[in-house]
């Protein structure tokens, strides 16, 4: 398995929620194209102005992706409060 931990610092003045991180492998010329895509894990954790958060993300490559360029590419899901 690959494995991999994404870390940020809110910077912001507002707590926000982070609710999911997903991955995909996509072809370098056309981010619309997907060669690998991985499942969505869920977190829901919420994240307070100033504070720090890590994400630990993991995933099986298939082998033949291995002797090929790609772009990995990683997207975190955050929901704001609403007031």
């Amino acid at each position: 398995p690959v494995e991999f931990l994404v870390g940020f610092i809110n910077k912001g003045s507002e707590e926000y929620t982070v609710e999911t991180m997903e991955a995909s492998f996509r072809y370098p010329m056309d981010y619309t194209y997907y060669i690998q895509n991985f499942t969505a894990l869920p977190y829901y954790r919420e994240v307070k102005p100033k504070q720090e958060a890590t994400f630990a993300y993991s995933f099986i490559l298939m082998k033949p992706l291995l002797e090929d360029l790609l772009d990995l590419t990683c997207n975190l899901t955050t929901e704001m409060p609403v007031e």
